[in-house]
């Protein structure tokens, strides 16, 4: 064994094979009373690790690693209670089933410094024959974001899940419903129950998500502009709706055709009337899509609305659509049509044109014609210059 420090600095050398380990020395475990050493393998030469050996002795030494790691299982607790000011409760939720479901019963015993990316990689290997591709990613997000946290918080040196290798997820092509399917789909909704039909109608013209239809407020609608505002979602929370920003945190404003106006117009004088029926009154902030006369309850996204929009597909034969494709119709049918990227972007709040984008390149029309036809004239006709 090389040493390149005396232990007075708590920083060592050895050689392993073709690689160097560093070791640094961080005292005694609080909780266990066990010495504790921060190690880091640097494949290159012996003054390459001795530089990193230096560098962790100098953060070692300014006490960037006084407290322990602890184990994979007390970080990702740690980090739940650091996000949840900033997250949705369904996002919450989401994250909590996979944590139960597939990190903890893996990882929880593991501590944090000792978690290795060939590790990782195997556990990956291991959920493909349980999980979807875009579920073993949501896995790798989520440690990756967790062991992110524990490096800023100076608990460990290199987070292993950002060397790790995730599984490459391929997106499938998108087949938004055509403009005949949309038709029987809001003709069917407007048989069944004509409030959800003028639901699906304000999907397919404005692009909206389903949690910020849900969360429309009819001071949110301005009949005389014909234009509504996008301002809020609605998403389940552990046990009640939780109203909560857009997706990008901005709100967007939406042009209106007449037919949807003239709809929203006879839906407003149908809620005035049946809350007067009822000996109530409507305030400005009511619910557009209420449960209760008063407006004061709105629809749930999933058995408010996904739950109706199901029975109305198998109505109509549509199984295969889903009321997310109503959100991929608007796109592609703007921008076949030749709108704006950064029009349609804006209608259906992404947070840029460069996501709209990629995600619907194939809808775009080609706008380099003028140029198409200069190249090949110029190949047909070279005398000609």
């Amino acid at each position: 064994m090389e040493s390149a420090y005396p232990r007075a600095v708590r920083g060592h050398i050895t050689r392993r094979g073709k690689a160097w380990r560093v070791h640094v020395y961080l005292g005694r475990d609080e909780k266990t009373g066990k010495d504790r050493y921060l190690t880091r393998t640097v494949r290159g030469t012996k003054r390459e690790a001795e530089n990193v050996c230096a560098a962790l002795v100098a953060q070692a030494s300014q006490g960037q690693f006084s407290k322990s790691a602890g184990t994979v299982g007390e970080l990702l607790e740690l980090w739940m209670d650091h996000i949840e000011p900033n997250v949705s409760p369904a996002t919450l939720a989401a994250y909590r089933i996979y944590l139960d479901r597939w990190i903890l019963p893996a990882f929880a015993t593991v501590r944090v410094d000792r978690l290795r990316p060939a590790e990782l990689d195997r556990f990956y290997a291991g959920l493909r024959d349980k999980l979807s591709p875009a579920s073993v990613l949501k896995v790798h997000t989520i440690l990756r974001a967790s062991l992110g946290q524990a490096v800023k918080w100076q608990m460990i040196v290199t987070n292993a899940a950002s060397l790790a290798t995730p599984p490459r997820v391929v997106r499938p092509a998108i087949q938004p419903p055509s403009p005949e399917q949309v038709g029987a789909l809001l003709a069917a909704a407007d048989e069944f129950d004509p409030d959800f039909g003028l639901y699906l109608r304000l999907a397919a013209v404005t692009g909206a998500r389903r949690g910020e239809l849900c969360a429309l407020r009819w001071s949110d609608v301005n009949l005389r502009a014909g234009e509504l505002v996008v301002a809020r979602a609605l998403t389940r929370g552990t046990r009640e709706l939780v109203e909560k920003p857009t997706k990008t945190h901005k709100s967007r404003r939406i042009a209106l055709d007449p037919g949807t106006v003239t709809a929203l117009t006879r839906q407003r004088k149908i809620a005035t009337e049946r809350a007067q029926a009822c000996g109530v009154k409507q305030g400005a902030d009511a619910y557009v899509f209420a449960r209760d006369v008063e407006g004061k309850q709105p629809w749930r996204p999933d058995s408010g609305v996904t739950s109706r929009f199901e029975r109305v597909r198998r109505s109509v034969g549509l199984d295969g659509v889903r009321l997310h494709d109503l959100r991929h119709y608007v796109a592609t049918r703007l921008l076949d049509a030749g709108m704006p990227v950064r029009t349609v972007s804006e209608r259906l709040g992404h947070a840029n044109a460069t996501t709209t984008l990629g995600i619907y390149a194939q809808s775009v029309p080609a706008t380099d014609r003028r140029a198409a036809e200069l190249l090949g004239a110029l190949l047909d006709n070279p005398a000609s210059e």
